[in-house]
């Protein structure tokens, strides 16, 4: 099968957890796809804020898939689709959080921010990620009169997930797990695979022509529903029990690796 186009996460995926950005041989790799015509997509849980152009190491995608499927952009940051948290929503999630003093922020176009749990969220993410500084302070809760966020993010126990769910019932939300602790919250239904789905209608292609990697829980729709879904040398075990195939981990340059094996007309030619 000659696969037409790629779709990686990001953090566990492109950039290893231990450095700064995307290193040059997987930047290196990338460049190599779309100069060959194959279009490059990052599919992330981090909304398109979340990604400031030097964690990219000097790459820019063809298309983002961002905040889980709900905020969908061209490279150039043009938004094509998007999916945002309706006011009753986000209220639930806030009192529900200041009730029981849980770190609560959204994903908004331009950033993170902290509407409950402000210092230690960007606690949370200085030790995660290395760095706090896209989280802002939101704690005077105005923001979304601008505009209604793609997404949220807790630190919020599985047990107090559950509780939320029992009290608020109505309200159609999922919670993506990536620690035992905290977790991304969207939609239901709303996955990165349902946002490749959109993408690549309005593109003329099909899930057989796609290589989806990536390494936590919100990937796995993404990579059951690629024709290639691979699974990052690093990721959780479920995920590598759905994965296709499993290429080295983000530490060991895996999806250089991967782009190398996937696309070997682009690096054999």
């Amino acid at each position: 099968m000659e696969y037409k186009i790629a779709a990686f996460d990001f953090d566990g995926t492109l950039r290893a957890g231990s450095r700064p950005s995307v290193s040059p041989a997987v930047v290196s790799a990338l460049k190599q796809l779309q100069k060959a015509g194959i279009p490059v997509v990052i599919a992330t849980g981090r909304s398109y804020g979340g990604l400031s152009p030097k964690l990219l190491g000097g790459f820019r995608p063809d298309y983002y898939v961002c905040a889980n499927g709900s905020q969908i952009l061209d490279g150039k940051g043009t938004p094509l689709h998007s999916r945002q948290m309706t006011p009753e929503e986000m209220y639930a999630l806030v009192d529900f959080s200041e009730d029981y003093e849980l770190p609560l922020g959204f994903a908004f176009s331009d950033a993170y921010y902290i509407y409950v749990g402000y210092q230690a969220m960007r606690d949370f993410y200085s030790q995660v990620t290395g760095s706090g500084s896209l989280c802002r302070d939101g704690e005077d809760m105005d923001h979304h009169l601008v505009e209604m966020p793609y997404g949220a993010f807790t630190l919020m126990s599985r047990e107090y997930a559950r509780q939320f769910m029992e009290k608020y019932p109505h309200l159609d939300l999922q919670f993506f797990y990536y620690s035992d602790s905290a977790a991304d919250v969207v939609h239901r239904g709303t996955t990165k695979a349902t946002g490749l789905d959109w993408l690549l209608g309005s593109l003329g292609l099909s899930p057989s022509q796609l290589v989806a990697a990536g390494d936590s829980s919100n990937d796995l729709a993404m990579i059951r529903y690629a024709g290639l879904g691979v699974a990052m040398g690093n990721a959780d075990p479920a995920v590598k029990e759905a994965a296709d195939a499993v290429c080295p981990t983000d530490e060991e340059d895996g999806v250089a690796v991967l782009c190398r094996q996937a696309f070997p007309q682009v690096f054999h030619s």
